[in-house]
């Protein structure tokens, strides 16, 4: 997936693709107008998880009798519904099913390919979820089937396809029995490009992070990413998404910090607030390269990619 999602942003010129995506953390920077907290806590829990001001915080339960727990932290974005399936949604998920812990991010999205500039594209339904996987996690799967269907106004939404759960909002804020058990991201698994973050300037010293991107089946024409890491002394968990990438390779996003605890940062981007632009190195002499992006607006940061990929023909 990894060199498709890359080589799609640079070699795709000949369409109009029209996607819709919305908001996610915020890794840290002193230009970022955002409240911090302080810090009291750990990546291990003890209390009922809480996704933070930037998301709304469901608890999962499943529809068919498996045992299990865990949360939901979603963002709606551009929310519409396509033949009945509710496409905008963007989220961050944890817990144990069946005896499994898993961690994933996914997304659903309106989709429209034109042949032409002036065609008609009614927008279709998409999904895409994936574990993060590497970190102590028992899940690593790989989802384009979900279906989601609001219920009384999104106080639940049915996840059918892939899956076969039911999302409860929690007006409290946080779940109803879930506490997280799960170790820091480090590593993100076979679905996602990994990077690793610097400042703007590429400097490490205000502290580091990891970046697990990924994109849906319809490639690198918009994508969620999960990110984690310090800053300054602090920790971080975010979810981002971006809003109508270009195949230019760049465009805009929204993030949202998961603060569980005051050990986190717990801000949120503007709608949109972030350009993201790719920035690819040289291909070498085995025509390989890595992708790397630069990230201004409301943060300044660089992302490093940790996997060498395929040179598309475009750029060798």
């Amino acid at each position: 997936m990894k060199s498709t999602l890359i080589s799609l942003a640079l070699t795709l010129g000949c369409c109009t693709l029209a996607f819709a995506a919305p908001p996610g953390n915020v890794m840290p920077s002193s230009e970022r107008p955002i409240v911090r907290p302080a810090r009291d806590g750990l990546m291990t829990l003890s209390q009922l998880f809480k996704c933070g001001p930037g998301f709304t915080t469901y608890s999962v339960k499943s529809s068919s009798g498996v045992s299990g727990d865990g949360v939901r932290c979603v963002k709606f974005h551009n929310t519409q519904t396509i033949d009945g399936k509710l496409t905008g949604v963007y989220w961050y998920g944890e817990g144990q099913w069946n005896g499994k812990t898993y961690r994933h991010i996914g997304y659903t999205y309106p989709f429209a390919f034109c042949p032409d500039a002036g065609g008609n594209c009614p927008p279709q339904y998409r999904s895409y979820a994936a574990d993060i996987s590497g970190n102590g996690e028992n899940s690593g799967g790989e989802f384009s089937n979900l279906t989601l269907t609001s219920l009384d106004g999104n106080a639940r939404i049915r996840v059918t396809g892939g899956w076969n759960e039911e999302w409860i909002r929690e007006p409290s804020g946080h779940t109803a029995t879930y506490s997280s058990k799960l170790k820091p991201v480090t590593t993100c698994g076979p679905h996602f490009s990994k990077a690793s973050v610097a400042d703007i300037n590429g400097s490490t010293a205000g502290g580091t992070g990891v970046r697990c991107l990924a994109s849906g089946p319809d490639g690198f024409f918009g994508f969620i990413w999960y990110g984690e890491g310090q800053w300054n002394g602090k920790k971080y968990r975010h979810l981002g998404f971006t809003n109508n990438f270009s195949n230019q390779g760049s465009g805009k996003a929204t993030a949202a910090d998961i603060c569980n605890n005051s050990a986190f940062f717990c801000g949120q981007t503007a709608a949109g607030g972030l350009n993201i632009k790719q920035d690819p190195t040289a291909c070498d002499a085995n025509n390989k390269f890595k992708m790397n992006y630069v990230v201004t607006g409301n943060w300044k940061e660089r992302w490093n990619g940790t996997d060498s990929v395929e040179c598309p023909s475009v750029i060798r």
